[in-house]
């Protein structure tokens, strides 16, 4: 039987290669090929004693490791980026153009139905997953994807016609919030 530190030695740059071509990228490469050989480590009795077969199933484990890697959400919509953390944190540049946005949306969101406000509210602002607005809604997740990206296109299309002037419903005024003074 193979150790792993000869495994790694002798495989480490082709498994490095597969992840690669695997699509795993940036700093999630490196930690990949560390979960591969973590995982050979904990599994050692189970490789294959000859040195092709243990390529294959080091292979295999990378392969694995990828796919649950491309699986998982964040890894497609969510970067670690300070910038974007700091810029959302910061002050609009404008304050008025932000209290505009804010009451065009809030205008926007009195024109749906109380059902797409609520979901949109639980995804958005309260971070409710896919899985957990579908026990709410009592459906299927794929369910709820579509249930909340049709919320969302009829969210932007209200926002479009009210950026447009169009009248939509009844005479509601827009909720308005004024900006604050400065001291």
């Amino acid at each position: 039987m193979l150790s792993v530190e000869a495994l790694y030695k002798a495989h480490a740059d082709a498994v490095l290669a597969k992840l690669r071509r695997l699509g795993i990228e940036g700093p999630a490469l490196e930690d990949l090929l560390q979960d591969v050989f973590v995982i050979a480590l904990r599994r050692q009795a189970k490789i294959p004693k000859d040195n092709d077969s243990a390529r294959r199933w080091l292979f295999d484990a990378a392969r694995k490791l990828a796919a649950n890697f491309h699986r998982l959400y964040r890894h497609k919509y969510e970067a670690l980026d300070p910038d974007a953390i700091d810029a959302a944190l910061a002050e609009p540049e404008d304050p008025e153009e932000h209290i505009a946005l804010c009451n065009l949306v809030r205008t926007a969101l009195r024109e749906l139905s109380s059902k797409d406000v609520e979901l949109l509210r639980r995804h958005a602002i309260d971070g409710e997953s896919l899985p957990e607005l579908a026990t709410w809604l009592r459906i299927t997740k794929s369910g709820a994807h579509v249930r909340l990206e049709r919320a969302k296109e009829r969210l932007r299309v209200q926002v479009a016609r009210l950026e447009q002037g169009v009248e939509l419903r009844g005479d509601r005024k827009p909720e308005v919030i004024e900006a604050p003074t400065s001291r």
